[in-house]
């Protein structure tokens, strides 16, 4: 994945989460694993909206929060490697 800010990372997520969401459910014959691929995307989804909302607003809290977000995102890192596999998924379907 490439460098980006940390909400255009987790909208990208996001957004590829929907399609992959939308897919699945728009399957009538979807089968239990498609179902369970789906749910568990969604879980995925529901972090990533909560890790967006929860910036900090103290300075002290804000440089521990960028500490953490460059960690998350580095190319090897959780954001980096969901975006990975989300967007196989994606592509497989």
């Amino acid at each position: 994945m490439e460098p980006l800010s940390t909400a255009a990372s987790v909208i990208s997520i996001i957004r590829i989460s929907c399609e992959v969401i939308k897919y699945v459910s728009a399957d009538s014959g979807a089968t239990k694993e498609r179902k369970r691929l789906r749910d568990e995307v969604r879980a995925c989804e529901f972090v990533l909206k909560h890790l967006k909302e929860d910036e900090a607003d103290e300075f002290e809290e804000r440089e521990t929060w960028s500490d953490t977000i460059k960690v998350l995102e580095a190319r090897d890192g959780p954001l980096g490697r969901l975006w990975t596999d989300v967007n196989a998924v994606k592509t497989k379907l």
